[in-house]
């Protein structure tokens, strides 16, 4: 049976209470349960109010409660709250919720709960399906599992306008905006306007706007995605497409390597590892979007590190040290470049350059001291 409540200070008890305008006995009444309830709703309220505000709000607040023979109690103040068939045993305050699943907790308004059990949801407007054991706090949020997986469940998400078009699972999610296209397992995610691909799992992104997983539109190779899984990436909009890798710094990214993990470390502002490259380190720093440290595409095992150094294309196991402007060129394999400044040309295998400005042109050759030149200086 329905009833009509209102919400009073207590001078006796000091604290909010609720009291029944139809039954006014002693006796223990069905709405027990709303004084604990806003007595939650109302303790989170104090801490952003002053408690005069938050007297004269309550005091003009009337509360309809009621429950069913499922075990579902609801309150409401303008909207009713809608129980499906499937609803039992939920407790929900707020108006306008819709619920059709069992053993839900949601405080707030305009909430739809299509399935999955023991969630707790406080905020408004979220829309969760196919999650269970989890908490949902903010609003806006769609959670939208595919229905075929029913063990996505033992989650975090905190903040607003969060969408997911396929299983959370066993992670965390703090932040706005955030976009999950694909099944992500066991993961921490810190940030607003993070974009997750495919294949996650494993991972830990911190920063605004970062990227991880393939997205197959951004993939070198469509057909072939090995994924992120495994990863770390920090920094505002830094990116990994690559397994098992760690990327750190505004703008950083690692590409995507299809054929096998990529295994990759890539360290500084702007600092990019291209595409099917893998088993690489790149350390350095950049203000520029146009001039920063690089490894290119198609390398595997290669080191850089200083300012604006760069390993060109197909340069497999190459080594560039420099404090600036240090370079290996294309196809230039199995080189060494120790130097700022110093360089190794294009196409020029096994070659090594050690020193200030010391340059490499012709293939097993070797140049130590500055301004040391072997073959056509470039």
């Amino acid at each position: 049976m329905n009833g009509i409540y209102n919400v009073i200070w207590s001078k006796v008890k000091h604290r909010f209470v609720v009291v029944s305008e139809l039954v006014h006995s002693c006796t223990k009444q069905p709405g027990s349960s709303v004084t604990r309830k806003m007595a939650t709703v109302l303790a989170v309220l104090a801490l952003t109010a002053s408690s005069a505000a938050i007297t004269e709000a309550a005091t003009a607040q009337q509360w309809t409660t009621g429950s069913d023979a499922k075990g579902n109690f609801t309150a409401h103040i303008d909207t009713a709250n809608t129980m499906g068939s499937s609803a039992e045993k939920n407790k929900v305050i707020g108006d306008g919720n819709t619920v059709n699943t069992s053993n839900n907790e949601v405080t707030g308004d305009n909430n739809t709960l299509k399935s999955g059990s023991y969630n707790y949801v406080i905020g408004d407007d979220n829309e969760i399906s196919s999650l269970g054991t989890s908490w949902i706090i903010g609003s806006g949020n769609k959670i939208h599992t595919n229905d075929g997986y029913y063990n996505a469940s033992k989650s975090l998400i905190l903040g607003s306008r969060n969408t997911s078009a396929d299983e959370i699972n066993s992670t965390i999610f703090i932040g706005n905006e955030n976009k999950v296209t694909d099944y992500i397992l066991d993961s921490v995610a810190i940030g607003s306007g993070m974009e997750f691909g495919k294949r996650t799992n494993n991972s830990v992104v911190i920063g605004n706007k970062a990227k991880n997983g393939v997205f197959p539109e951004l993939a070198s190779n469509k057909s072939n995605l090995v994924g992120s899984n495994g990863s770390v990436v920090i920094g505002d909009s830094a990116s990994n497409q690559s397994p098992y890798s760690v990327v750190i710094g505004a703008n950083a990214k690692m590409g995507d390597k299809w054929s096998s993990a990529g295994v990759s470390v890539v360290i500084g502002a702007h600092a990019t590892i291209a595409d099917d490259s893998a088993n690489s380190i790149l350390i350095g720093s950049s203000n520029s979007e146009y001039s920063y440290s690089k490894i290119g595409t198609n390398v595997d095992w290669a080191i850089a590190m200083g300012h604006e150094v760069e390993i060109g294309d197909t340069s497999d196991q190459s080594v560039v040290i420099g404090g600036a402007g240090a370079k290996i060129g294309k196809d230039a394999a199995h080189g060494t470049v120790l130097g700022s400044f110093s360089k190794i040309s294009d196409g020029t295998w096994y070659g090594t350059a050690i020193g200030y400005s010391a340059e490499v042109t012709g293939r097993s050759s070797l140049a130590i001291g500055n301004d040391a030149h072997i073959g056509k200086a470039g």
